[in-house]
């Protein structure tokens, strides 16, 4: 006990005659438990509590890879269009890009929010669907079909006040009309645990030139 005391009377007179090493010494402690707790809600988050989704063990993130970049990138839609078309190995495989739009209400209140542009089966492969009105489907990604948006529970609730006809509702969205079709659940985050303001179906053109880095695809 005499020793314990000793140490600790030794270290309070360290810290007095030395005021700005021990502060230093204290921020760099505070910092790296920040930086651990950090990293482990991450990791608790995406890997051994794993995706918030039914059926998520058998959900796939697939990436490309290089030797200037081998933690892995997005590809091009053309490649995803490829992909699609060429496997054998999945129930189905969707791709999905977030991106941020301006969005304009009918008041004209312009609001810039975070969204994910998918491919329309992306909710049946991770088993969601809309709190209120329809799922996307293949006709809304087709070149030139009218523009559609499924908006988030949060925009639905400051937005509309949570009511049902937000349904049918137009937006201007970077510039362009678009029909509320949906609105998702109230804790629904995609992909992994981020919250989208909006989501919106992926579209390209036939003659549309590859953009590398424009898509993400889940199996």
């Amino acid at each position: 006990m005499g020793g314990w005391w000793q140490d600790l009377r030794y270290a309070v007179r360290m810290i007095a005659k030395h005021p700005g090493a021990s502060a230093l010494a204290v921020v760099a402690l505070a910092l790296g438990i920040g930086l651990t707790t950090t990293m482990f809600s991450i990791v608790q988050g995406a890997v051994l509590r794993g995706l918030p989704y039914e059926g998520a063990e058998k959900i796939h993130y697939l990436s490309v890879t290089s030797p200037t970049n081998p933690e892995g990138e997005s590809v091009s839609f053309h490649d995803f269009m490829d992909w699609r078309s060429r496997q054998q190995s999945f129930e189905s495989l969707e791709g999905y890009n977030q991106l941020g739009l301006t969005v304009t209400s009918t008041s004209g209140y312009p609001e810039r929010l975070r969204g994910v542009r998918v491919t329309p089966g992306v909710f049946q492969s991770i088993r969601v669907t809309p709190a209120l009105g329809r799922d996307f489907t293949n006709a809304d990604a087709v070149p030139g079909a009218p523009a559609v948006i499924i908006i988030g529970h949060a925009v639905w609730e400051s937005r509309y006040g949570s009511r049902a006809d937000a349904i049918g509702q137009v937006l201007t969205v970077n510039g362009v009309p678009t029909t509320v079709v949906g609105v998702m659940p109230p804790k629904f985050a995609f992909p992994s645990r981020t919250t989208p303001g909006f989501l919106s179906p992926s579209r390209s053109p036939p003659n549309a030139a590859p953009a590398a880095g424009s898509t993400s695809s889940v199996a």
